[in-house]
């Protein structure tokens, strides 16, 4: 089940937060996800840039992407790299924009008819810029 995580800082100006996990593959797995962040973000997996948003939406409302990430998988450890801004600022409402710097990432790792949960928790690494 995947969980919002968030940075342990209020920033007061807009700053660059990292979110980070490492997961075992094989190629020909897939990944498919789900993602989000407070307030933009840039998704990689094994330095490949795979995505980025959210989307435009409203300032009360959380979007999400969904990605098929399969291409970028390879044999043995892989890792996810989310590059989160988080913008501060009053006129900022083209997103859902909270109190602090937050990630959602909701993951299935399929090997043929075995499915592993890949969900944002508190065993993610954070770090800011």
């Amino acid at each position: 089940m995947a969980l919002w995580i968030y940075a342990d800082d209020r920033p007061q100006e807009t700053r660059f937060y990292y979110f980070k996990k490492t997961f075992e593959a094989k190629a020909g797995n897939t990944l498919s996800l789900r993602i989000s962040a407070d307030t933009r973000y840039q998704l990689y997996i094994n330095s490949l840039l795979i995505c980025d948003g959210p989307c435009q939406g409203a300032a009360h409302l959380r979007y999400y992407e969904t990605v098929d990430a399969s291409s970028a998988l390879k044999d043995g450890e892989n890792e996810i790299f989310v590059k989160v801004q988080y913008v501060t600022g009053p006129n900022f409402h083209i997103v859902y924009h909270g109190d602090h710097p937050a990630l959602w990432f909701d993951g299935k790792l399929m090997s043929g008819d075995n499915c592993t949960p890949i969900g944002s928790d508190a065993n993610w690494l954070c770090f800011r810029d």
